[in-house]
């Protein structure tokens, strides 16, 4: 491998420590605070879920539901049924994006959508009928309160998703997103 090969691959792995650092540690630091304890759960559908729960209280199957649902139905239906109304209900109207990307120089930054509303547009235009949520692999779901979520998604085997609900007068919305490329 050549020395500007590796070095730029040591800049993506930096990169990437650098997003797990941003989405873990924060969450962590809560879940100590709450006293949380974390539990595998193997869902109905056959996936492979690790949940976090209060220690004193364990999350309902409702509030696992709701999440999927805003996931499934919402975030990837939308861009299945080219339906920019119901990607729109998925997301927070002042949610975020992130994606880790180069400039013109190489120099490495994050890059981020600060409109989320206007940038599903493009995602349910042509939209993906073959889209198949089989495809959608969730590695984990913490959940914090009942009011904060984190998923974590393996979409095929192009992207990671780390996306972030947040439960807003008992609805739930999609409050950021962060991806990176396999």
């Amino acid at each position: 491998m050549s020395s500007r090969r590796r070095s730029g691959r040591v800049m993506w792995d930096n990169m990437i420590d650098n997003i797990k650092l941003f989405l873990v540690v924060p969450l962590v630091s809560l879940l100590a605070a709450c006293g949380s304890a974390a539990t595998d759960v193997s869902d109905e559908g056959g996936e492979k879920v690790i949940e976090v729960t209060s220690a004193v209280m364990k999350l309902p199957s409702k509030t696992r539901e709701e999440i999927k649902n805003v996931l499934y139905e919402k975030y990837l239906g939308g861009q299945k049924n080219s339906s920019v109304e119901t990607l729109r209900d998925a997301f927070h109207p002042d949610s975020v994006m992130f994606f880790p990307s180069k400039d013109d120089a190489g120099k490495s930054y994050l890059q981020r959508w600060t409109d989320m509303h206007s940038t599903v547009v493009g995602w349910a235009e042509p939209g993906n009928p073959d889209l198949t949520f089989d495809n959608f692999e969730i590695l984990s779901m913490n959940v914090v309160d009942e009011r904060m979520a984190v998923v974590i998604f393996k979409i095929e085997d192009r992207v990671y998703d780390a996306i972030t609900l947040i439960n807003i007068d008992n609805t739930w919305k999609i409050a950021s997103k962060v991806y990176i490329l396999q």
